[in-house]
């Protein structure tokens, strides 16, 4: 089974790829690749599905009083990426 610590970490580098899609949509300097379309999947789907199974988890850790055994800083960068990535759907 995945654990948590392996899902939050995946999420963020799935964030980061997200920032960088959105940096590709601003500024189209960036050559179409391979890596470029990597990139722009892994941040624009990816993201939001691992993103919703991680924060999922965290939820279901602190319902269970359990503790999420990953660093803070990680959990609050996760978390507001996702709101952040809700809000892009929404609008």
């Amino acid at each position: 089974m995945i654990t948590i610590r392996f899902l939050s970490k995946l999420a963020f580098i799935c964030n980061l790829c997200f920032l960088l899609s959105l940096g590709m949509h601003y500024f189209p300097g960036f050559k179409n690749g391979p890596l470029a379309s990597t990139v722009i999947i892994t941040g624009n789907l990816l993201s939001f599905l691992v993103n919703f199974i991680t924060v999922a988890a965290y939820l279901m850790r602190i319902i269970q009083r359990k503790p999420l055994l990953n660093p803070l800083w990680l959990t609050i960068a996760n978390v507001a990426f996702f709101i952040f990535e809700i809000i892009l759907v929404l609008k």
